[in-house]
């Protein structure tokens, strides 16, 4: 069903907002310590 098609933007998409997630946790994290 063309997953091959969506599999290579999808990974980058993934890690992004994976890594946007991740940064956003951190600076909620740090908020809420200080």
């Amino acid at each position: 069903m063309g997953i091959e098609n969506i599999e290579r933007p999808n990974k980058l998409l993934i890690l992004c907002l994976f890594g946007f997630a991740i940064v956003l946790k951190l600076v909620i994290l740090v908020l809420e310590f200080v």
